[in-house]
């Protein structure tokens, strides 16, 4: 049986018939963002998680190559010299993940 999502649904567990809870893990990851972007320049990649409602939103940002850009654990990406680079996130629980590639110019 769920319970249904309210507002503050990144705190919601599932509650099954028999009384007990559960977490919802996380399905799939994907980045968005400018594909493009200068040296020196920041920009925000933003994260949808699925389901919206999943309990345990911890995600890992990686660099494939620091020395074109590097990306912190909010998303912010620098690019740092001229060239291409992945950016890849991965779920800590499930390994769900997703990639976007950013052309530093």
């Amino acid at each position: 049986m769920r319970e249904g999502i309210h507002p503050n649904y990144q705190d919601c567990v599932i509650k099954c018939a028999c009384g007990e809870t559960t977490e919802v893990l996380v399905e799939s990851v994907k980045i968005t963002g400018k594909a493009e972007m200068s040296e020196g320049e920041e920009q925000t990649l933003s994260l949808t998680v699925l389901p919206a409602y999943a309990t345990n939103k911890e995600v890992l940002w990686t660099s494939s190559d620091e020395t074109i850009a590097t990306v912190n654990s909010e998303g912010i990406i620098t690019g740092v010299s001229k060239g291409t680079v992945t950016i890849t996130i991965e779920d800590e629980l499930t390994g769900a993940s997703g990639a976007k590639k950013i052309t530093v110019k």
